[in-house]
């Protein structure tokens, strides 16, 4: 079942408010939709859920291939959160941007 998200309730709550706004349960929403949330005023969004389903699933690949060895699947997974994380700073347009010190981020 496809992730429904009504933007347009989304843009009368940022109207009425200057709060900080999060998205829970944003990995398994398109990241078309991601930017979208972003550009409509999401501040945040969760996504550990993806992240770490990638690094199972591949880990779970090198067992079924005969790679039993912890310090190569925990390489692995390292591997995977280091991309996946630099994957989710892109989509979200943070990539090469730090927060400066007393913005609302």
């Amino acid at each position: 079942m496809p992730i429904v998200l009504d933007l347009g309730l989304l843009e009368q709550i940022k109207e009425k408010t200057d709060c900080f706004l999060s998205l829970h349960g944003g990995s398994g929403v398109d990241d078309s939709v991601i930017k979208k949330l972003i550009d409509t005023g999401i501040n945040k969004a969760s996504v550990y859920t993806r992240i770490s389903n990638i690094a199972v699933n591949r880990m779970g690949d090198l067992l079924k291939n005969g790679v039993p060895d912890l310090f190569v699947m925990m390489s692995v997974a390292r591997d995977v959160f280091s991309e996946m994380v630099e994957n989710r700073l892109d989509v979200f347009g943070s990539k090469n941007r730090s927060a400066q010190p007393g913005a609302a981020y």
